[in-house]
Protein backbone atom coordinates (compact mmCIF):
# COMPACT_ATOMS: atom_id res chain seq x y z
CA UNK A 1 0.00 0.00 0.00
CA UNK A 2 1.20 3.79 -1.10
CA UNK A 3 2.03 6.01 1.52
CA UNK A 4 -1.24 8.09 0.16
CA UNK A 5 -3.07 5.28 0.83
CA UNK A 6 -2.11 4.32 4.60
CA UNK A 7 -2.41 7.65 5.37
CA UNK A 8 -6.55 7.72 3.97
CA UNK A 9 -6.11 5.17 6.10
CA UNK A 10 -5.05 6.16 8.87
CA UNK A 11 -7.80 8.96 8.63
CA UNK A 12 -10.32 6.63 8.34
CA UNK A 13 -9.75 5.43 11.58
CA UNK A 14 -10.15 8.62 13.34
CA UNK A 15 -13.46 9.41 11.17
CA UNK A 16 -14.53 5.76 12.78
CA UNK A 17 -13.64 6.74 15.86
CA UNK A 18 -15.85 10.34 15.83
CA UNK A 19 -18.81 8.67 14.38
CA UNK A 20 -18.12 5.91 17.46
CA UNK A 21 -18.18 8.77 20.25
CA UNK A 22 -20.63 10.56 18.96
CA UNK A 23 -23.27 7.51 18.95
CA UNK A 24 -22.45 7.34 22.18
CA UNK A 25 -23.61 10.88 23.00
CA UNK A 26 -20.01 11.40 24.48
CA UNK A 27 -18.02 14.80 24.36
CA UNK A 28 -14.15 14.53 24.12
CA UNK A 29 -14.25 15.89 27.50
CA UNK A 30 -15.86 12.87 28.81
CA UNK A 31 -13.96 10.68 26.77
CA UNK A 32 -10.92 12.17 28.14
CA UNK A 33 -12.11 11.52 31.81
CA UNK A 34 -13.10 8.08 31.28
CA UNK A 35 -9.67 6.71 28.89
CA UNK A 36 -7.00 9.16 30.64
CA UNK A 37 -6.16 10.27 27.45
CA UNK A 38 -5.67 14.42 26.83
CA UNK A 39 -9.11 16.28 24.69
CA UNK A 40 -5.91 17.31 22.65
CA UNK A 41 -4.85 13.52 21.54
CA UNK A 42 -8.68 12.54 20.82
CA UNK A 43 -8.91 15.47 18.64
CA UNK A 44 -5.40 14.14 17.33
CA UNK A 45 -6.94 10.62 16.86
CA UNK A 46 -10.26 11.63 15.32
CA UNK A 47 -9.01 14.02 12.89
CA UNK A 48 -6.55 11.68 11.88
CA UNK A 49 -3.23 14.21 12.02
CA UNK A 50 0.11 13.33 11.69
CA UNK A 51 1.22 9.96 13.98
CA UNK A 52 -1.65 8.72 14.07
CA UNK A 53 -3.50 6.37 16.85
CA UNK A 54 -0.86 4.61 19.32
CA UNK A 55 -1.63 1.09 20.23
CA UNK A 56 -2.32 2.35 23.97
CA UNK A 57 -4.64 5.20 22.64
CA UNK A 58 -6.34 2.22 20.33
CA UNK A 59 -6.74 0.25 23.86
CA UNK A 60 -8.55 2.62 25.65
CA UNK A 61 -11.01 3.92 23.23
CA UNK A 62 -11.68 0.38 22.44
CA UNK A 63 -12.33 -0.64 25.53
CA UNK A 64 -14.70 2.46 25.88
CA UNK A 65 -16.47 2.05 22.65
CA UNK A 66 -16.78 -1.61 23.17
CA UNK A 67 -14.60 -2.38 20.17
CA UNK A 68 -11.56 -4.16 19.38
CA UNK A 69 -8.54 -2.62 17.53
CA UNK A 70 -9.77 -5.04 14.69
CA UNK A 71 -12.94 -3.39 14.51
CA UNK A 72 -11.64 0.39 14.81
CA UNK A 73 -8.70 -0.45 12.26
CA UNK A 74 -11.08 -2.00 9.21
CA UNK A 75 -7.95 -2.55 7.33
CA UNK A 76 -8.27 -1.76 3.54
CA UNK A 77 -5.18 -3.95 3.63
CA UNK A 78 -3.97 -7.82 4.53
CA UNK A 79 -2.33 -8.66 7.50
CA UNK A 80 1.08 -9.17 5.79
CA UNK A 81 0.93 -5.65 4.11
CA UNK A 82 0.52 -4.05 7.06
CA UNK A 83 3.25 -5.83 8.72
CA UNK A 84 5.49 -4.98 5.78
CA UNK A 85 4.79 -1.37 5.86
CA UNK A 86 5.56 -1.10 9.71
CA UNK A 87 8.76 -3.29 9.19
CA UNK A 88 9.57 -0.84 7.00
CA UNK A 89 8.98 2.33 8.57
CA UNK A 90 10.61 0.67 11.99
CA UNK A 91 13.89 0.50 9.60
CA UNK A 92 13.76 4.03 9.65
CA UNK A 93 14.13 4.63 13.28
CA UNK A 94 16.66 4.58 15.67
CA UNK A 95 18.29 1.58 17.07
CA UNK A 96 16.30 2.65 20.52
CA UNK A 97 13.01 3.00 18.98
CA UNK A 98 13.16 0.22 16.63
CA UNK A 99 13.65 -2.40 19.38
CA UNK A 100 10.60 -0.12 21.19
CA UNK A 101 8.36 -0.29 18.09
CA UNK A 102 8.95 -3.95 17.20
CA UNK A 103 7.53 -5.28 20.51
CA UNK A 104 4.42 -2.88 19.63
CA UNK A 105 4.44 -4.32 16.34
CA UNK A 106 4.52 -7.66 18.15
CA UNK A 107 1.35 -6.93 19.79
CA UNK A 108 -0.31 -5.75 16.77
CA UNK A 109 1.06 -8.98 14.95
CA UNK A 110 -0.67 -10.54 17.82
CA UNK A 111 -3.49 -8.99 18.12
CA UNK A 112 -4.79 -9.57 14.19
CA UNK A 113 -3.98 -13.22 14.83
CA UNK A 114 -6.30 -13.65 17.89
CA UNK A 115 -8.87 -11.04 16.16
CA UNK A 116 -9.27 -13.28 13.44
CA UNK A 117 -9.23 -16.60 15.06
CA UNK A 118 -12.74 -15.06 17.06
CA UNK A 119 -13.91 -13.55 14.20
CA UNK A 120 -13.92 -16.81 12.09
CA UNK A 121 -15.69 -18.43 14.98
CA UNK A 122 -18.31 -15.21 15.01
CA UNK A 123 -16.90 -14.18 18.58
CA UNK A 124 -15.57 -11.28 19.85
CA UNK A 125 -13.40 -11.85 23.33
CA UNK A 126 -13.67 -7.79 23.74
CA UNK A 127 -16.88 -8.05 24.01
CA UNK A 128 -18.27 -6.39 27.16
CA UNK A 129 -19.77 -9.04 29.98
Amino acid sequence: MPLEEFDIWVKSIGERLLKMRIAKNLTAKKVSETTGLTIKNIQRIEEGSSGGIRLYEALKLGELYGKSIAEIAESPIDKDEAIDIAVNALKSFSPELREHHSLILKLVQHQLEFSKRYKEKSIDPFAKK
